[in-house]
């Protein structure tokens, strides 16, 4: 199992004058900092599932999904179609499918009933 080190002290510190490659994993804001940890947090949780049993931090903490996808997640649950959660939370159902597809991506599934499964398994939904 690899580890991984990541100073943010430094991040600001690649792409200078001295290393022009640009780094990356730049974030000009303290906000793209925070996501870009959270994401990176969050893909060490999925590769590893292993870290939230041995730290006890559930995946709640780390900021994987979005408030509305977590909604569009537990109303999938609930096995509402794309029409009727769109109708519920007030956007399209082109809306409730981009949600998804993003929801896919983010928990690495196939489709909505492997997303809410996992999802279940993390706790993220209940």
């Amino acid at each position: 199992m690899g580890c991984v080190f990541c100073n943010i002290t430094n991040v600001e510190h690649f792409g200078t004058e001295k290393n022009p490659q640009p780094n990356p994993f730049y974030c000009k804001t303290d906000a793209e900092r925070e996501e870009f940890l959270n994401e990176l947090a969050a893909d060490i949780v999925s590769r590893h599932p292993e870290f939230i049993v041995k730290f006890k931090t559930p995946l709640k903490t780390v900021k994987l999904l979005t408030r509305r996808q977590i909604q569009v997640l537990e109303l999938a649950a609930a096995g509402k179609t794309s029409k009727e959660t769109g109708f519920l939370l007030y956007i399209s159902v082109q809306t409730v499918k981009s949600h998804r597809e993003k929801i896919f991506i983010k928990l690495k599934a196939v489709d909505i009933t492997q997303a809410v499964a996992i999802a279940i398994r993390r706790g993220i939904i209940e």
